[in-house]
């Protein structure tokens, strides 16, 4: 089913709260792309880049990463150039989700440099990513989660879990993003004030 993010409501400071919130997309290649662009690195600094269907997600060391359209959540967020952010940022996304877990009473383990593990099957992953422009540093920031996933994930070319795996039963996507958003949104304006 597909996401509605119309009556969403973040509670955010830095990442840009409200019905602008998203660029929203049915299926794309990669949410990466499009947050990299250098119109919206330059217009939509604090917007999230979010699909359905991620064709051609990418992981760290150009690795795939795939979700199952539909089920799970596939978002970058734009960071623009003001700011320069680090491994320190993936570090504290990665504790964010961590966070998120353990409102299902799930432990997880981070897995250096980015990727989140339950049981050693990996759940989510964490991407910093940079594009030079005119001498200018854009940078995105992208996360991968397995929600809703079922059977599909015996396609991965890795162990791989969900939410949905872990609990028992399937979650509704929406506020699953909700409450990820804020916690990274925290995790940016920690890594600004430093």
């Amino acid at each position: 089913m597909q996401l509605n993010l119309d009556k969403l409501e973040l509670n955010t400071k830095w990442i840009l709260s409200g019905k602008n919130s998203f660029l929203y997309f049915e299926r794309i290649p990669t949410t990466i792309d499009i947050a990299l662009e250098k119109f919206n690195q330059e217009k939509n600094q604090g917007k999230i880049v979010i699909a359905d269907f991620q064709e051609k997600g990418r992981g760290s060391f150009s690795k795939s990463w795939h979700s199952s359209p539909y089920k799970d959540l596939t978002f970058s967020i734009i960071l623009g150039y003001k700011n320069q952010f680090n491994q320190n940022l993936v570090n504290e996304t990665c504790y964010a989700i961590k966070n998120f877990l353990q409102l299902y009473k799930l432990e997880s383990i981070i897995k250096t440099p980015n990727d989140i593990l339950v049981g050693n099957k990996k759940l989510a992953g964490v991407l910093l990513s940079k594009k030079t422009i005119n001498n200018l540093s854009f940078q995105t920031l992208s996360i991968g989660i397995n929600i809703n996933s079922s059977l599909e994930l015996k396609n991965y070319p890795f162990e791989a879990t969900s939410l949905c795996l872990e609990i028992g039963n399937e979650v509704e996507r929406e506020s699953c993003l909700v409450e990820i958003i804020n916690q990274i949104d925290g995790a940016i304006k920690r890594q600004i004030a430093q």
